[in-house]
């Protein structure tokens, strides 16, 4: 058994020696296999949080030319200017929620996709669309059964589960992309 520098090594000398090697390639190529899952998790989160701050801040706009009121109170101000705080209001709130859930959404999908590749599943509807609807019913199910500890939680669930169906449906693969070959450009 000789090693690169042309000992030779005895049998225990030549384990350790391949046992170093192995956990030091193991552990860069682990590194470089989660650099392109946390920058998906990172991007995902991002574009969560924003669709959510955009749906907040629509919400707090409708809530404010709608006048509702924040406190059931006879004799409230009647200018747009008192309704005006249901705007940023609505607009945390939704950016919180959208980046929870844009967080444990991709995260889930990462753990997933490192422990069954999509590679190796059938292509079915089932494999396709399955774990992104079940990604999102658990992370709006994390988010909302701690909030409301009944079965109300479960409409959370069904948020986190159409924002999945929503985030799939905005990647997908588009008709003309899928014509091209890989490097061209529909310029030509």
């Amino acid at each position: 058994m000789d090693n690169p520098s042309g000992d030779i090594l005895t049998e225990k000398e030549y384990t350790r020696h391949t046992m170093r090697s192995a956990a030091f390639c193991s552990i860069h190529s682990f590194a470089r296999a989660m650099a392109i899952p946390l920058r998906t998790i990172a991007s995902t989160t991002f574009r969560w949080g924003c669709v959510w701050a955009v749906i907040g801040l629509l919400v707090g706009v409708a809530m404010m030319l709608g006048r509702v009121p924040p406190i059931a109170e006879p004799g409230m101000p009647r200018n747009f200017g008192f309704y005006a705080f249901w705007i940023p209001a609505c607009l945390g709130v939704a950016s919180v929620f959208g980046v929870l859930l844009g967080l444990i959404y991709a995260c889930l999908m990462a753990a997933i996709d490192l422990w069954w590749p999509r590679g190796e599943a059938k292509p079915s509807a089932m494999a396709m669309y399955g774990q992104q609807l079940l990604c999102g019913a658990i992370a709006g199910g994390l988010i909302g059964w701690p909030l409301m500890n009944d079965w109300n939680a479960m409409w959370v669930a069904g948020i986190g589960m159409a924002s999945a169906l929503v985030a799939w449906y905005l990647d997908r693969p588009k008709p003309r992309a899928l014509e091209l070959e890989p490097g061209e450009t529909e310029s030509k």
